[in-house]
């Protein structure tokens, strides 16, 4: 079931990939660490649909 809002600090979600991970509130370092490819595609596929 895919979630209905965003990503609260505590939560588990599914990645793209399948990996379950827990949600933190990311730091300004955090945010420019690199995903994995599978991940990176489908989140380009998913903004490129909605445009």
């Amino acid at each position: 079931m895919a979630p209905t809002g965003p990503p609260i600090p505590g939560q588990e979600r599914e990645t793209f990939c399948g990996l379950t991970i827990s949600v933190v509130i990311a730091t300004e370092v955090q945010w420019l660490a690199p995903t994995c490819e599978t991940c990176w595609a489908e989140a380009k596929a998913r903004r490129d649909a909605m445009n």
